[in-house]
């Protein structure tokens, strides 16, 4: 038996209302389930990538052990589509980055968790780089 990927993660939020609104309208995650004090959320691809759990009291800290959580999309249009779309909400988000082996930009949730919105690249673009994790570019996802 061998690992193949990540199910999904759990969050600890303030206010779940707040954090629904982040997670359904500016990443178009869908709300498939419920219980007390948690949300669990779905692209399509799994029964659910996201759980948000109630706690009034959490205090995000940037030494709590989660550095970002990433969710992918596609390709490089939908990864330019979503951007546009954050920008258009008024959503603070980073610059395009090219990973090399992927494609992407970051924001933060209402919680101050940083999320990154990620498309792979084509392994036959890298593959012939020595270190396709060495360095990070620019990426320009806006049109002009």
């Amino acid at each position: 038996m061998y690992i193949n990927g990540i199910n999904h993660a759990t969050l600890r939020v303030r206010d779940l209302d707040s954090s629904e609104y982040f997670y359904t309208q500016v990443l178009k995650l869908k709300r498939v389930g419920q219980r007390a004090h948690m949300h669990f959320y779905s692209s399509g691809r799994f029964a659910h990538e996201l759980a948000l759990l109630h706690d009034p009291n959490y205090q995000h800290n940037a030494n709590d052990g989660l550095m970002h959580l990433c969710f992918n999309v596609p390709n490089k249009d939908n990864l330019r589509a979503l951007y546009q779309h954050c920008q258009a909400l008024g959503q603070a988000t980073s610059n395009g980055v090219d990973h090399t082996i992927m494609h992407s930009f970051y924001l933060q949730d209402p919680d101050g968790h940083v999320i990154e919105i990620g498309a792979d690249c084509p392994a036959d673009e890298w593959a012939h780089n020595p270190q396709p994790f060495a360095q990070d570019a620019s990426l320009k996802l806006l049109e002009t």
